[in-house]
């Protein structure tokens, strides 16, 4: 008797312990919620829940609040692709936290994080939080994970976006912020008059840097945007530290 694929997926996950079976079910399962998947398209009792680029239902993301301390473990797929699946935690005050899935890591302030599916598209991702790590597991009752999920060290990094302006006089609105050290400036846009000879750029710390070009933040302290071209000008940086 032939078994139909779909239960042959079903019984290759039932086995505790054969990881290779596991991994080559989820191919199978991973562009699109199915029976059997990590995920499905509802919300599941215990867990936060996103998805994306699902053909049977419009994009979805979820927000709760979680207090300082507390454990959180991202389960996620995606089509195959270059990018692995995981769970992006933004905080509502600003950082975020970029989890693979099948790890867990500690939350790194109390306030309210929105949780979002990284990968190849299609995705669908949800995260489990609770106070004890032994409670991080998964309940999906298709997939009998016996390993543990491995923790990261995902402390958080502020996001922040500012802009700075010149009018035609060449009067210069700079933005002005404080940075730690070991992150990053991205130039995410400038325009100006005359690009194609004064090609609009942003300058910080002493460097000229035009979109999409990224420089580092050295070793902190303050950072001073202006913009470089000519006539009125804007320009904006997107800093992570």
């Amino acid at each position: 008797m032939q078994i139909p694929a779909r239960f042959m997926v079903f019984l290759s996950l039932s086995v505790p312990g054969i990881l290779v079976a596991g991994l080559n079910a989820k191919r199978v399962a991973c562009a699109q919620a199915k029976e059997g998947s990590l995920c499905k398209l509802s919300q599941e009792p215990g867990f936060m829940n996103s998805w994306a680029g699902q053909p049977s239902a419009p994009d979805h993301s979820e927000s709760r609040t979680v207090k300082k301390g507390s454990w959180m473990g991202c389960w996620a797929e995606a089509a195959t692709g270059a990018k692995p699946a995981g769970c992006l935690i933004e905080y509502k005050n600003g950082g975020q936290v970029s989890l693979p899935s099948r790890t867990a890591t500690n939350a790194q302030a109390t306030d309210v994080i929105t949780l979002r599916c990284q990968g190849k598209s299609p995705t669908c991702c949800k995260l489990q939080t609770t106070a004890v790590l032994e409670e991080i597991k998964s309940v999906n009752a298709n997939i009998l994970a016996t390993e543990a999920p491995q923790i990261v060290d995902a402390t958080t990094r502020r996001v922040r976006n500012f802009t700075a302006t010149a009018d035609a006089n060449g009067n210069q609105h700079p933005a002005v912020a404080d940075i730690n050290a070991n992150g990053t400036i991205k130039c995410t846009s400038a325009s100006g008059q005359n690009p194609g000879q004064y090609p609009p750029a942003c300058f910080a710390l002493g460097i000229i840097f035009r979109p999409p070009q990224t420089i580092g933040t050295g070793q902190g302290g303050t950072m001073t945007l202006t913009c470089n071209g000519q006539g009125a000008l804007r320009c904006s940086v997107q800093v992570v530290d």
